[in-house]
């Protein structure tokens, strides 16, 4: 599988012999992982009902993409679950 973050300036990456995706379980514990913050605040989505053929379309346009460090992955992940935008049973921090 190829590495569909390249443009994530370097932000992302395969962990040398692990799979790019796969069963949570099976993935290797890394020592350390930098928190990236990735906001767009100008993205519409437009949603289209096509009363014709009872269809519903998405068209997605977005603006700037940034990128900002958002410090100890852990600490922030834990900010997400207290706003209920991840919940602690999307993923396993080890040390947590």
């Amino acid at each position: 599988m190829n590495n569909r973050y390249d443009s994530l300036k370097g932000n992302a990456g395969q962990v040398p012999g692990a799979f790019m995706c796969g069963c949570i379980s099976r993935m290797p514990v890394v020592p350390e992982a930098a928190c990236t913050k990735v906001t767009d605040d100008t993205l519409v989505a437009d949603i289209i009902y096509s009363s014709s053929t009872g269809a519903f379309s998405v068209v997605f346009t977005h603006g700037t993409i940034e990128y900002s460090d958002c410090g100890d992955l852990n600490a922030y992940y834990k900010t997400l679950v207290g706003t209920r935008t991840a919940t602690t049973r999307t993923t396993s921090i080890q040390g947590s």
